[in-house]
Order: C-alpha cells, then structure tokens, then sequence
C-alpha cells in the first residue's frame, strides 16, 4: 500500500498532529503523540491497519519517527542491552546518533 506523508505542516502541536493524521496512526500511536508539546517528523504514514505492529519491544525501520523529532536513518550497532541508530534530528536540524536502551526486567 501507498504511503503519504504527513497531512499536517510540521511543527506542529502534538493535538494538531493527532487531528490531521489519525487514520494513519496505530492505537499506541495516538496516545503517545497527544502528549507532545510539538511534533517535528512524523515519517510516511500508511494508511492501512497497522495495529499488529504495536509491540512492547521498539523495533525500528529505516525512515521511522522517534520521539516525533528524529528520523531513523541507518542502523550503526547492536548489543546485549542497546541498538544504536543514525537519525535526523528535524528540531535542531542537524545529524545524531540515537542510542535505544532495552527495557527488560530481566536486565535491570
């Protein structure tokens, strides 16, 4: 299926974001970008139901939003407890270096 970028004009505010994009948002989705302040990247959105995509563990694709500020270029490394990403950072308009740490009981 078809992506599409964003309908909204970004930055925006978390709740415009949320009202001009939620047919292409996932339950967990929408909860999580109504509680932010603004929103700068929000990647291709497909519209189809993607809901068996919400997962506990964050399982990350070339060009995904992170935080609704950067996005995911290229993988950099694995390890035991942390996955390190290459990202764009669309706020501060500049390249990083993400590094998403495991949650997992088992580690802690």
């Amino acid at each position: 299926m078809e992506a599409e970028t964003a309908k909204k004009e970004l930055p925006c505010s978390g709740h415009e974001a949320f009202r001009y994009n939620a047919e292409f948002l996932t339950s967990r989705e929408k909860d999580e970008i109504a509680g932010y302040e603004m929103v700068y990247y929000m990647g291709k959105r497909i519209a189809l139901p993607r809901e068996e995509l919400d997962r506990t563990d964050l399982y990350l694709q070339i060009n995904d939003p992170v935080a609704w500020r950067y996005e995911v270029l290229a993988l950099l490394g694995k390890g035991s407890f942390s996955t390190v990403y290459r990202a764009f950072d669309y706020k501060k308009k500049e390249m990083v270096a993400l590094k998403i740490v495991r949650k997992d009981e088992e580690y802690a």
